[in-house]
């Protein structure tokens, strides 16, 4: 029940991750995700602009990312 709160999944962070962009896509194509509203990206590697062009097309609301 508590895993089913859509409070627990508008933050994504992957700080620090390696292969944080294949990450962030797989992140992105669960429906957990839908309420997103902050990614953290600080350190995080292996994020190239094809990744951020779909975080683009998936969030279609504002989006707090840190680098």
């Amino acid at each position: 029940a508590l895993a089913a709160n859509p409070k627990l999944w508008e933050v994504l962070d992957l700080h620090e991750m390696k292969k944080a962009g294949e990450r962030l896509i797989s992140a992105l194509s669960l429906a957990r995700y839908r309420h997103l509203k902050v990614v953290n990206l600080e350190f995080a590697q292996d994020i190239e602009d094809r990744h951020f062009l779909r975080l683009k097309e998936t969030v279609k609301f504002s989006l707090l990312c840190t680098f």
